[in-house]
C-alpha cells in the first residue's frame, strides 16, 4: 500500500485525509523571496556605486529604462559604459549608410552608448577593440544572437 492511501484510511469517516504540505513547494517560495531581497540588494549597491560617478547617474539610468526597452552596463578597462538595445529602424538607417565594419560599430556605439556621453568619445584615442565590443553588446541588446533566444527543433 502506497502512503497516500494509508493517509487516506486513516481519516475518519466524512472527513477529508490531512493534506501535507509539499516541502518543494515551500522550497520554491523561499527561494523566490530570497532571490528577490538579493534583487533588491544589488540594486541598492548599484545606484550607489552609480552615485558615486556622477550623482545624477541613478536618475539618468531610470529615465533612460523608461525611455529605451533595454538598458545595460558594463566595465571595459576600468571605465563604466551604459548602453541601450536599438530598433529595427535605427539599425537599418545605420547600416545603408554602407560604411566598412569599423566604422558601422563606431556608429553604433556611438549611437546607442548612453554614458559617457559619446560626444565625449574620441574613439580613435581609445583602445582598439572597445567600439567593436560596444557594438556587439548593443546588438545583443537589440536581439541580434540573444543568448535567451534557444531554438526548439519541433
Amino acid at each position: 500500500m502506497n502512503p497516500a492511501d494509508a493517509e487516506h484510511l486513516r481519516a475518519q469517516p466524512g472527513e477529508a485525509p490531512a493534506k501535507k504540505e509539499d516541502p518543494s513547494k515551500r522550497g520554491e517560495a523561499d527561494d523566490r523571496s530570497e532571490i528577490q531581497r538579493l534583487r533588491e540588494e544589488a540594486r541598492g549597491k548599484r545606484v550607489e556605486y552609480l552615485r558615486s560617478l556622477n550623482k545624477e547617474l541613478p536618475e539618468m539610468v531610470e529615465r533612460w529604462k523608461a525611455q529605451f526597452p533595454r538598458v545595460e552596463s558594463i566595465h571595459v578597462l576600468g571605465t563604466l559604459y551604459i548602453y541601450r538595445g536599438m530598433n529595427r529602424g535605427e539599425y537599418i538607417a545605420l547600416m545603408q549608410q554602407g560604411q566598412d565594419k569599423i566604422k558601422n560599430d563606431e556608429m553604433v556605439a556611438s549611437k546607442c552608448t548612453l554614458h559617457p556621453k559619446t560626444e565625449q568619445l574620441a574613439w580613435v584615442e581609445l583602445p582598439a577593440g572597445l567600439p567593436t565590443t560596444l557594438a556587439d553588446l548593443i546588438l545583443t541588446a537589440s536581439g541580434f544572437g540573444a543568448e535567451d533566444a534557444v531554438p526548439i527543433r519541433l
